[in-house]
């Protein structure tokens, strides 16, 4: 993610991301200024036609010159080819601007949406980047281009006035009415426009969880259930559409109606003039054609009410989510840390709840350390993971690398000198390779070497393809344990000088487990420092240190055989084992 600096020297740092929203928005403004600064001679251009009318009566008719009708013609067919292209350049203009807006938007968006997901998903979160393909879509519309001809109707109303005063105040009542009707339908059905696009991406948020369990609803009979709870969802959210869009309806019928009953006024009120020698003929005919531009623009703009209910849905909810948004800051590179971590009083609770997971967690390793964590299940193993990687920061006491706080540490510097493979497998799409490489370029040596440290690499060259063995979304293509072994090597690519892993051998046969205390045992001659978070005594061989959390707190931490041997008992095997949560060492985590 790119740090940027939104605060100014000597001004305190802002709370949000608020101002990267504004500062876009604002550019786009600038843009929309220009394409409604081309509406005036769109406008002007327009009302050609009207005249080029005026003109044939009042000067071809009465006078029969062919010369003069060539004239007009001429310069009619001229106004019109420079209205085609200033049409066209407005609505490129507004495609650059809707594209520029979109493009400023998606980088802090998806900062925020990884950001946000890492710590703890929010559902929904990932349609803010609709929303944003929502506005864009929206300023390069014909319906954004109808908003910057609106401002102008007041030139073609200012024309009839140049012909008649109760002409144009008849035209000016009309065009007010359709101004009304073309406000309304956002007063009237904002909130169910509202509730409906809430229920539409939380409709999809749930079909997207429960496609991610397909297989377990499937084979525990769960699939009409789960069918009926969305499809009811769904329902509620078309009913709410309907309901919006049927007030929009009435509103535009409203609109086309009173544009049609105005043009029939104001052409009835103009041949009543023309009956007491008020107005000319041909001056008839102009005034009902200038009127019919104006309000055909009014009708237009109450027509394009619906797409701008859905595009102020879509501001809004970006507006909130910078809102929300932590700034980012610059941060100074550091050098390449050694591996010396420290924990000094950490307080740690997961994003969103109240209650501390970790409560004065101190502890601190030197480079090349080895340190197993072992504790019932809730007792914070893995939100001390987490909190080592960077992931949950403590709102009390801190987390440092070779005596950096975690905070001062950019994200990508961090991460390059961080292993981490967390209980849940998470690979994505990909090759072996690329997924290795942590799905940036593909340096061989170190893919390979990294297989190899994790013992995984002759298992590799049995697949299919090999390190090209493309392993499909979450990795389902290979067994469970190959996925996690996979994980382990990705873990170690690049020689991390810290590597966290939580319960790594959570998916490993007998072989696999062989293989990663292996792995662990040439990390720690590596000078790697290694967390190890395991239920598992076996895996203990491998570490030097043993750290027993209960409830959030450190219960004892010590050497390896001076804390298992305070625990161990005789197994059904004759060798140790952990006792069970309440005995004063771990289980399950």
């Amino acid at each position: 993610m790119a740090e940027r600096t939104r605060a100014r020297r000597g001004a305190a740092p802002p709370q949000s991301r608020i101002a990267e929203y504004t500062a876009a928005m604002g550019a786009l403004r600038g843009q929309i200024l220009v394409a409604i600064a081309f509406g005036l001679f769109v406008a002007l251009l327009l009302a050609v036609t009207p005249l080029y009318v005026f003109q044939i009566f009042e000067r071809v008719l009465t006078s029969r010159s062919v010369p003069t009708l060539v004239m007009l013609m001429l310069l009619a067919g001229g106004a019109m080819i420079v209205l085609a292209v200033l049409d066209w350049v407005r609505q490129a203009v507004l495609l650059r601007a809707g594209a520029a807006l979109e493009a400023r938007l998606t980088g802090p968006i998806l900062e925020m949406l990884f950001d946000g997901a890492a710590r703890a998903p929010v559902p929904g979160l990932r349609h803010a980047t609709a929303d944003a393909e929502t506005v864009r879509r929206f300023v390069g519309s014909r319906a954004m281009v109808h908003l910057t001809d609106a401002p102008w109707v007041a030139v073609l109303l200012g024309l009839i006035l140049l012909f008649n005063l109760w002409v144009f105040l008849l035209a000016t009542g009309v065009a007010l009415v359709m101004v009304v009707l073309a406000l309304l339908p956002r007063a009237v059905t904002r909130r169910r426009a509202r509730d409906g696009q809430a229920l539409a991406i939380e409709a999809e948020t749930r079909l997207e969880e429960r496609l991610g369990h397909a297989q377990t609803i499937a084979a525990m009979g769960m699939g009409p259930r789960v069918q009926q709870a969305w499809r009811a969802m769904h329902d509620r959210r078309v009913r709410l559409d309907s309901s919006t869009g049927n007030s929009v309806a009435v509103f535009g019928a409203a609109a086309a109606m009173v544009h049609r009953i105005g043009v029939v006024g104001v052409l009835a009120l103009a041949a009543w003039l023309y009956t007491d020698d008020l107005l000319s003929s041909p001056a008839v005919i102009t005034v009902a054609l200038l009127a019919e531009r104006a309000f055909a623009a009014l009708e237009r703009l109450t027509r394009a009410q619906d797409a701008m209910l859905r595009v102020n849905g879509a501001r809004r909810r970006l507006r909130e989510l910078f809102e929300r948004g932590e700034p980012a800051r610059d941060r100074m590179p550091l050098p390449a840390p050694r591996g010396a971590v420290s924990l000094q009083q950490a307080m740690v609770a997961p994003p969103g709840a109240r209650l501390a997971a970790l409560k004065g967690v101190s502890l601190s390793l030197e480079p090349g350390d080895s340190l197993g964590v072992i504790g019932p299940s809730g007792s914070g193993k893995s939100v001390l993971a987490r909190t080592l990687v960077g992931l949950w920061a403590p709102f009390q006491g801190t987390v440092r690398l070779d005596g950096n706080d975690l905070r001062n540490w950019s994200p990508e510097q961090l991460g390059e000198h961080v292993g981490y493979l967390s209980q849940e497998v998470d690979l994505m799409e990909g090759t072996v390779a690329e997924v290795i490489a942590r799905l940036g370029p593909v340096d061989a040596d170190a893919v390979i070497d990294a297989a190899r440290r994790a013992r995984v690499h002759e298992t590799i060259l049995r697949l299919p393809n090999g390190y090209d063995t493309a392993i499909g979304a979450g990795g389902h293509i290979l067994p469970a344990g190959l996925r996690q072994r996979v994980a382990l090597a990705r873990a170690l690519y690049g020689s991390p000088a810290l590597v966290v892993l939580d319960e790594p051998n959570a998916f490993l046969d007998s072989d696999g487990e062989q293989a990663l205390t292996e792995a662990l045992k040439g990390l720690g001659e590596a000078g790697c420092t290694v967390v190890l978070i395991t239920q598992k005594p076996a895996l203990l061989a491998a570490v030097e240190s043993v750290l027993v959390l209960r409830d959030g707190q450190v219960e004892m931490m010590g050497p390896r055989q001076a804390i298992l041997s305070r625990f161990a008992r005789p197994g059904p095997g004759g060798g140790g084992q952990l006792p069970p949560p309440g005995n004063g060492a771990g289980g399950a985590p």
